[in-house]
């Protein structure tokens, strides 16, 4: 994030200022990275971010894209299968 943050920097683009320490804009990050095009977001600048984005970045997303699905999926798993 701190790279694609910091290019977007030099274009004169300045992070979202909404998203001070909460960490939502590293979700919107990786799911912009994993789908590889832009649309029209009113959050962040996606076209921006493919363009800035490494190969190492699209690891990382998926990385984390995967472990968010996996907690989901466990998650429902213990909810509705384990007796309490």
């Amino acid at each position: 994030v701190r790279h694609i943050e910091r290019e977007m920097a030099k274009k004169g683009l300045e992070p979202p200022l909404w998203d001070k320490g909460m960490g939502f804009t590293l979700s919107m990050y990786a799911f912009t990275i994993l789908r590889g095009k832009a649309d029209n977001s009113l959050f962040i600048d996606q076209q921006s971010i493919i363009e800035h984005a490494r190969k190492i970045d699209w690891y990382l997303a998926a990385v984390l894209m995967g472990s968010m699905a996996m907690l989901l999926i466990l998650a429902a798993i213990g909810y509705f299968f384990i007796e309490k």
